[in-house]
């Protein structure tokens, strides 16, 4: 027959659900522990009430990702796809239970592409209670990110390839890979295609990136034999993009190479095709990569090509997958900037799934040595957060980037 309980016991019932609750008490320890005359009936009772009382206790906290790019300024195209790549990964996530049963929180900062601007955001983003972020995007910001980072904010970046980041043991981690390959891919793909000469434009506002990655090609294509017969430095708006390409075309390069941002590329080549005598082949980087290039360039982009991070001939079941989930949640198909963030979302989760932890250390030491499975490439971090992914010429080929294999 079932009875009442005294104060005591029912105090003594309710830290055996607590344990139970924690993980520490078997059900049947706790059925076991109470006395024969009370019934399952009222056990059970007590049980879920117990239970219902704990739920405030040991609710999951969100575990809060940062990002931060480029979202209103000139060239803000590559921040909005590369948030969207992240914006994607981190909703599938949580439409499956989140990590270890807690969902993801994306706080999103928008740098304006202004290097001043982003010590505040770094700041803004450790007093939310944010300490891992995806981003920067541009080179330019290396230099903030270097004195932000530390033992309370880790950076992942998914498309930062300056060297001044290399082989360095700090909390910056890159998925792409450095410079080098960039001037080398470039270079190579002009002597075979028997080009001779070429001219090199680069953006200073972006100079981590830009006048690194000019010297760079300077320093192969002096050791490889291409002629640079001129470099050309743009910064401050407007641009008279006339008079850039006529003072590029009166020097008669064989090529342009191109180290600027989609909307800049993309004028520039249209009034070069307007005034060039003789053909110009046209190159760039993967910066431009994006469909504002090809929307505002036109048919004077056709055939350019650019320089990219490597895609494999044949593309996994979940590159396709991902391809048709982004075209359904934000109505066109990804650029590369919006690959390259989905995977370093995942990248992230994935290691804050193996760290079991938020800890920044304890996140970095499980990003350092990982063996990743990206949409398109399988890479690896070395101890320094390196990326070994490679390098790869994509031809713009009816409106469309259309990688070139050898």
């Amino acid at each position: 027959m079932d009875a009442f309980l005294s104060w005591a016991e029912y105090v003594n019932i309710k830290f055996d659900i607590i344990l139970f609750a924690f993980g520490y008490r078997s059900i049947e320890v706790i059925f076991m522990s109470f006395n024969k005359q009370f019934s399952t009936r009222v056990l059970s009772v007590l049980l879920l009430v117990c239970l219902l009382s704990l739920t405030a206790c040991t609710e999951k906290e969100n575990i809060k990702i940062g990002y931060i790019g480029n979202m209103t300024e000139l060239a803000a195209d590559l921040g909005v796809d590369g948030r969207n790549g992240v914006i994607l990964y981190i909703e599938q996530v949580n439409a499956n239970g989140g990590v270890d049963g807690r969902l993801v929180e994306l706080v999103s900062k928008d740098d304006k592409g202004k290097p001043e601007e982003a010590p505040a955001l770094h700041q803004a983003f450790k007093d939310e209670g944010v300490s891992l972020v995806l981003g920067h995007l541009m080179s330019s910001m290396a230099s903030s990110m270097m004195q932000s980072q530390g033992e309370d904010l880790l950076f992942l970046t998914p498309s930062m390839s300056t060297n001044e980041l290399a082989e360095k043991n700090d909390y910056i981690i890159r998925s792409t890979p450095t410079l080098q390959g960039q001037a080398i891919t470039i270079i190579e793909d002009m002597l075979a295609r028997s080009i001779e000469s070429t001219y090199i434009i680069f953006d200073s506002r972006n100079a981590a990136y830009s006048e690194a990655l000019m010297e760079y090609t300077l320093e192969v294509a002096q050791d490889r034999g291409v002629n640079v017969i001129g470099v050309m430095s743009i910064s401050d708006e407007p641009y008279e993009y006339k008079q850039i390409a006529d003072a590029i075309v009166n020097e008669n390069p064989e090529s342009i190479f191109m180290i600027t941002s989609s909307i800049d590329t993309a004028f520039i080549a249209q009034r070069v095709k307007q005034v060039e005598t003789q053909a110009i082949d046209l190159y760039s980087v993967s910066w431009s990569m994006t469909r504002d290039m090809i929307d505002n360039g036109g048919r004077a982009v056709e055939d350019m090509r650019l320089v990219g991070v490597y895609i494999p001939e044949v593309l996994t079941d979940d590159y396709y997958t991902f391809k048709s989930d982004f075209e359904k949640r934000f109505g066109y198909e990804p650029t590369f900037i919006a690959e390259l963030t989905y995977d370093a979302t995942k990248l992230m989760l994935q290691a804050v799934e193996n760290a079991g932890s938020e800890d920044v250390d304890k996140v970095k030491e499980a990003l350092i040595n990982i063996e990743f499975n990206g949409l398109k490439e399988n890479f690896t971090l070395d101890e320094n957060g390196d990326s070994n992914r490679k390098y790869l010429i994509h031809v713009v080929n009816e409106e469309e980037f259309v990688p070139e294999w050898k």
